[in-house]
């Protein structure tokens, strides 16, 4: 079995390249400690599979329409666009419906702006700053 058989490297990048770039986009958005590199290959399939859910209804009706023929260029940016924005994009509207009242406890926007935390729930708490006073209770 090589791994750098066209299909395989296909699959490789449809089903982990949008998955890694929304964990980026939402390490650079949320600071949070950085996760083992074996858990990240799941969380990322994870995403991606979440990406091509909400955009399903899109690549259906474009390939479902003549856009591969009759627009080619169109047709390439439209997949560019599923691959490596529509991701980044989804994880700006993740953190704009986190920071709602209704999804989130003492949420204002300074707390998000210099703490970089927002409340997702009572039970779950993401952000530098209780992390920062985790550490110092524990050292």
């Amino acid at each position: 079995m090589n791994i750098w058989e066209l299909d395989k490297l296909f699959l490789f990048i449809a089903f982990i390249i949008p998955g890694f770039i929304s964990i980026k986009a939402y390490e650079i958005l949320i600071p949070t400690e950085a996760k083992d590199s074996s858990k990240q290959v799941i969380d990322a399939l994870t995403y991606s599979c979440i990406n091509y859910a909400l955009m399903s209804w899109f690549i259906l009706e474009v390939e479902a329409g003549s856009l591969s023929s009759a627009h080619p260029s169109m047709y390439k940016l439209f997949y560019l666009f599923v691959l490596f924005i529509s991701p980044i994009i989804l994880v700006l509207l993740w953190k704009k419906i986190r920071c709602f009242a209704f999804f989130s406890r003492e949420c204002t926007p300074s707390d998000t702006e210099t703490l970089g935390l927002c409340l997702f729930s009572k039970a779950m708490v993401m952000g530098h700053y209780y992390a920062k006073n985790w550490r110092k209770n524990y050292e």
